[in-house]
């Protein structure tokens, strides 16, 4: 009887181990979901002042797209932001801001409401973050343009299961899968803890290097959270649940 006691108590514990495991593993995956970077009602109205009338309505397009974004899918999440940035007029860096070469914020891309082809990247790949897509499947990529070699960025997600990453470009409407832009080659891509060379491999994986090397891309990260509306990118974490702790 001594000995059944002592089994029960045994199993008891276990079974309250598990189950702390698996309450501690759900709470754990529910704080790895970000709080998307929304603008505030203050600073919508005050960016009247230094780019005109109009500029609080096209801020706030941000807080629409990310408020009815959230409520799809990953991959219908995807195809919104792209269609819904898309919009934007393009223009090109020295008729904007009288510089050569010039990568806005998303803050300053849709105040000014148009900018070029790093500016659209950037801004997909921002709110595609903030909708808690992860930083591994994101990536900017600098691309040449087949066959006139002309340079060119776009924006690459890879699903989780693998497969072709699409490409999110400003210049074609539907995002298409890397294998089918024969008019791409993709030279390097980047996001915010790594860079890849790829110099036109078709597996586009690449080597290796530090993303911060990108003099802009450092410059761009270092800039206030109110205008990149990033997050600082933390490692991910491998453990998880009450085994995780030890």
């Amino acid at each position: 009887m001594l000995q059944l006691k002592k089994n029960r108590s045994f199993f008891g514990a276990l079974t309250m181990i598990l189950l702390g495991s698996q309450i501690l593993s759900s709470c754990s995956s529910y704080r790895e979901e970000r709080k998307p970077n929304l603008i505030s009602d203050e600073v919508i109205r005050d960016s009247e002042k230094t780019y005109g009338y109009f500029a609080p309505k096209r801020l706030q397009t941000w807080n629409n797209v990310i408020q009815r974004a959230a409520k799809l899918s990953e991959g219908e999440k995807v195809i919104f932001v792209n269609r819904e940035f898309n919009e934007v007029p393009y223009s090109s860096d020295f008729a904007l801001w009288r510089k050569e070469d010039y990568w806005a914020t998303p803050f300053e891309f849709l105040a000014k409401d148009a900018g070029d082809c790093e500016d659209y990247s950037i801004a997909k790949y921002t709110a595609l973050r903030n909708l808690n897509i992860p930083v591994r499947s994101l990536n900017l990529a600098y691309v040449r343009k087949l066959p006139s070699m002309e340079p060119h960025m776009v924006l690459l997600y890879t699903p989780e299961n693998g497969g072709s990453p699409l490409v999110l470009d400003n210049e074609i409407k539907v995002a298409f899968p890397l294998k089918k832009r024969t008019d791409l080659m993709v030279i390097y891509k980047f996001n915010e803890t790594n860079g890849y060379l790829v110099n036109g491999q078709k597996n586009t994986s690449g080597k290796n290097f530090d993303a911060k090397t990108i003099q802009r891309w450092k410059l761009y990260l270092e800039r206030p959270g109110i205008y990149t509306l990033l997050n600082e990118e933390k490692e991910e974490s491998k453990d998880s649940g009450f085994f995780g702790l030890f």
